[in-house]
């Protein structure tokens, strides 16, 4: 293999992983953005710690926290963290912000989770270096 087989393999690869990824963080992105603005907000308790990335393998020295929370209508319901900690004492039985879209259960954020930026940079450089790659490859 040459370099240039290298590089224009190795470019595709990227390319393709960072283009997907890119997808997936910018919608996501967009979703966040708008329970930002349309979201309902309240507080919330920490009630519990998972291990993290796997909730069964208590090994992992990684934990996300669950918080309940209560609706408008006073419906209770949890949200899962998006950030991790080694320590899940510092957390516990804290009280944090959340906000909520009221129609769907399913979207719920810690405030402190959202993150304007995120991922999309990471997997935008990601691409790019993919097609700078593929060029290399294609015209040395």
């Amino acid at each position: 293999m040459t370099f240039s087989d290298g590089a224009l393999l190795a470019g595709a690869i990227l390319f393709i992983f960072g283009s997907i990824w890119t997808l997936i963080s910018l919608y996501d992105w967009f979703q966040d953005k708008k329970l930002l603005r349309t979201g309902a907000r309240t507080t919330g308790i920490i009630t519990e710690a998972v291990t993290y990335p796997d909730e069964d393998d208590v090994n992992t020295g990684q934990y996300k926290f669950i918080a309940d929370y209560k609706t408008e209508n006073n419906e209770t319901r949890y949200v899962k963290s998006r950030f991790a900690s080694r320590s899940p004492e510092e957390y516990l039985h804290k009280e944090v912000s959340i906000i909520y879209n009221p129609v769907n259960r399913h979207h719920a954020r810690f405030e402190k989770d959202i993150s304007i930026k995120r991922d999309v940079y990471l997997y935008i450089t990601l691409t790019v270096i993919g097609i700078v790659l593929i060029l290399i490859g294609v015209f040395l």
